[in-house]
């Protein structure tokens, strides 16, 4: 009789200490649950940037080249390729993005790729090279106008926007806009 007056008190402390963590776990995920709310539809579909059916903001730049690259200017399918030096991802997916370039329609004038980042290593000339020949390249920081404009939050991300600006599909892997090219 003794030992069961210490233990129902041990097993009551221990239960009151898991409702508290139970309701700190609550607590938390309403927090989560604002959270993501706030962020909106594109974050809870998984995306990196803006989501189908979605208007890109206005913006002007100017490509490695020289050319103008603006909002304005682009008419029929433009494919869009974001990517950031030192992303290993990036590094893998340009030779498909570079190679869906070269048979989208349009050509060269309706892909436009970013390149995101401080070249700081020189990591910036093999982007250069493969993607020059079959895309209008831009350079910009993370802050820059074109990221802002696609609300790019994370690379590499990838878009297919029509005439009017409004995004068709977008995503972190080419293939995610193989079949609205395909059907556009």
């Amino acid at each position: 009789m003794n030992i069961l007056v210490p233990f129902t008190v041990l097993i009551a402390v221990v239960a009151l200490v898991n409702l508290v963590f139970t309701l700190g776990v609550v607590r938390r995920l309403r927090e989560h649950t604002t959270i993501l709310d706030q962020l909106g539809d594109d974050a809870r579909a998984g995306r990196n940037m803006l989501g189908p059916g979605r208007s890109v903001g206005a913006y002007a730049a100017t490509a490695v080249d020289g050319t103008p690259v603006s909002s304005a200017e682009h008419d029929g399918l433009l494919l869009v390729g974001f990517f950031s030096l030192g992303c290993q991802p990036c590094t893998a997916k340009r030779p498909v993005f570079a190679g869906r370039a070269r048979e989208h329609p349009g050509g060269r004038d309706r892909v436009l790729a970013v390149v995101v980042g401080d070249d700081g290593d020189g990591e910036v000339m093999p982007y250069l090279d493969e993607l020059t020949p079959v895309a209008r390249v831009v350079r910009q920081l993370p802050t820059g106008e074109l990221p802002t404009a696609f609300r790019v939050d994370a690379y590499p991300a990838f878009a297919l926007v029509d005439s009017a600006g409004v995004v068709l599909a977008s995503g972190s892997a080419i293939p995610d806009l193989s079949t609205v090219g395909a059907s556009a």
